[in-house]
């Protein structure tokens, strides 16, 4: 083999690496006062925390989380289920299919699930009773600051 050709093949080797490991990292972005951290997987489910600085200053749910799996949000009122290692966060969907923080469990719990997030190795998110999907914890724990977003409740 040539050594032109080795060079490509490593280099087309790094380049399918970084692609994978870019669109399945934990990613932050930021506008008009909202911070999302997400994070989706080669299906394209998508896993989100969306905060919003200033509704969390002026009393509203600041901060929720968002679950795409298969192409479909959650029901309202429906079971959502996190595993982060072996620690399973039995989560509701609000009525606008969101994970809200707006009671003093759901703050309660958004905290410790930040953490866990924080440190965990593996993570799946089960809507009702659909199979789970895997998300990857890359990044996370340089992504998501030591401090999670302000809930919505004032408790």
């Amino acid at each position: 083999m040539s050594a032109m050709r080795a060079l490509a093949l490593v280099g087309a080797f790094v380049l399918l690496s970084a692609g994978t490991a870019s669109a399945q990292a934990w990613t932050t972005e930021s506008a008009q006062g909202i911070t999302e951290y997400r994070v989706d997987d080669a299906q394209g489910d998508e896993f989100t925390i969306s905060c919003d600085v200033e509704a969390s200053k002026n009393g509203g749910d600041g901060t929720a989380i968002l679950v795409t799996i298969g192409g479909k949000d959650p029901e309202p009122g429906s079971a959502v289920k996190v595993v982060l290692d072996s620690e399973t966060f039995a989560l509701q969907a609000n009525q606008a299919s969101m994970i809200g923080t707006d009671c003093a469990a759901c703050s309660e719990r958004f905290k410790t699930l930040w953490a866990k997030l924080r440190t965990a190795k593996t993570m799946s998110v089960q809507l009702g009773k659909t199979p789970p999907a895997s998300f990857s914890l890359d990044g996370a724990s340089t992504v998501l600051p030591a401090t999670p977003c302000k809930t919505g409740f004032n408790g």
